[in-house]
């Protein structure tokens, strides 16, 4: 009588030890996935801070833009200390603007967009000849601030507006990949960096 009893206290034994394991297991299992997504929301943070250039600009969201950012030049000097005339660079290959100082020492580096396929931004050198704080276009619907002409009717300017003068958010989100009528895109913080102090007659190499 004794060890039929003992028996039937075996299998409760090993229903709880077994429902332990389990416990137990999902419990490593939670933990493993915790610290899998802390460590992946933790390279997204990394990412998104490192896709800032110097003017503060967020890279956007497409594969394309974030082989723009690895590029971006770091700055080697600052606006005080560089060698004047500034000039500027833009590559249509890797949507990048670079200010460099007489000496070709980095001053500043951004995410742009030139011009889309069929409104292609011209190539060669040019050089600043006027500025404005804003303007409209009729035919496009669009206005922006902050533009700075170096060829014809071809201006730095910031991301456009529309007709109420609120930013296109999905122009603003394409910075980094070819998305203009032919000008260079560029923040707003950053094109009125160029307007602020970038003077008429400075060269400006598209290519």
């Amino acid at each position: 009588m004794y060890q039929r009893k003992r028996k039937r206290h075996i299998k409760p034994c090993i229903a709880a030890l077994f429902i332990v394991i389990v416990i137990a297991g999902t419990v490593l299992l939670f933990y493993k996935n915790g610290h899998l997504l802390g460590t992946h929301t933790e390279s997204i943070v990394s990412t998104s801070h490192n896709s800032k250039g110097s003017g503060g600009t967020a890279a956007p969201s497409s594969s394309s833009s974030s082989a723009a950012v690895s590029v971006i030049q770091p700055v080697q000097v600052s606006l005080q200390n560089a060698a004047k005339p500034l000039w500027i660079h833009v590559s249509i290959a890797k949507q990048i603007v670079t200010v460099y100082d007489a000496n070709d020492r980095v001053v500043e580096s951004w995410l742009c967009s030139t011009g889309s396929p069929g409104y292609d931004t011209p190539k060669g050198t040019f050089h600043v000849y006027n500025r404005g704080k804003s303007f409209f276009s009729k035919k496009y619907q669009e206005g922006a601030y902050y533009w700075v002409a170096f060829y014809e009717d071809y201006y730095f300017h910031s991301v456009p507006y529309d007709k109420d003068k609120q930013i296109i958010q999905s122009v603003a989100n394409d910075l980094g990949r070819q998305d203009s009528h032919g000008c260079v895109h560029l923040s707003i913080e950053n094109s009125q960096w160029i307007y602020d102090n970038i003077s008429n007659g400075t060269k400006v190499v598209i290519e």
